[in-house]
């Protein structure tokens, strides 16, 4: 008899905290900082590959930052720069940030959040990141 309630008790309590974790509401719908780097390199080549699948989702991504810069229309363009688990391959996603600040030097790691967008004709990267905010620096 002991066994069956201790059985019960412990069916409730992880019942309980499975349906309370459940319920937790994320500000992402896809957050890549919780993946190995291998896994979120192959999300990000997703992205890239089957864009379609992503538009409009809120992103979050930890990578390194890079600046680059186009000589003939003199724009600036900043992408978090994600590496394989090698460090031989790499994907960038550009990003727009919400409001204007300093940001740091190129190979700074960041985590940033914003919006997916895909523009096959856009100069630079094609997918980038709306509305970003960078969460955190180094």
């Amino acid at each position: 008899m002991k066994k069956i309630i201790a059985f019960i008790v412990v069916f409730f309590i992880a019942g309980g905290c499975s349906l309370s974790l459940s319920n937790l509401k994320s500000d992402v719908q896809i957050d890549l900082t919780t993946l190995s780097s291998t896994m979120v390199y192959s999300e990000v080549s997703q992205m890239v590959m089957q864009p379609e699948e992503y538009i409009g989702k809120t992103v979050r991504m930890k990578g390194i930052i890079v600046h680059f810069k186009d000589d003939e229309s003199k724009q600036e363009y900043v992408s978090c720069l994600i590496m394989d688990a090698l460090k031989c391959c790499q994907q960038g996603i550009q990003f727009n940030l919400t409001k204007e600040i300093s940001l740091p030097r190129d190979g700074t790691e960041i985590t940033i959040k914003g919006t997916y967008d895909f523009k096959p004709r856009d100069y630079g990267h094609p997918a980038k990141l709306n509305n970003a905010i960078i969460e955190k620096i180094g």
